[in-house]
């Protein structure tokens, strides 16, 4: 991580909203892809979203994790690493769970 990330003080908090994002991403996507073609954007289609933004929420959540707090640092930027970091593993877990879902039932059955 560059010098300028890691003094950020949005840095700590990329878990949370890059883990937001990957799962709005993957609801949005996977849901409109079986309103267009439920046949061709079914199972597989849904499982390569999902795997991409497990992938995507997992990148933010080691990003707040691995900020480790400097000496003379506040509390608050400690708790944020580990909210963020927390947060993205749910986020992880609903996506996860939305892809277990694509890939049991059928694209037109959804």
């Amino acid at each position: 991580m560059t010098p300028r990330f890691r003094s950020s003080p949005w840095a700590p908090w990329t878990g949370l909203f890059v883990g937001a994002l990957a799962w709005f991403v993957d609801q949005q996507v996977s849901s409109a892809g079986n309103q267009w073609d439920c046949v061709a954007l079914g199972g597989p289609f849904a499982v390569i979203v999902g795997v991409v933004c497990i992938a995507v929420a997992a990148a933010g959540g080691v990003a707040s994790w691995r900020l480790r707090p400097d000496v003379g640092e506040t509390q608050n930027r400690t708790f944020a690493r580990i909210v963020g970091a927390g947060s993205a593993a749910i986020f992880i877990l609903a996506i996860a769970f939305g892809t277990w879902a694509g890939v049991l039932l059928p694209g037109c059955h959804r």
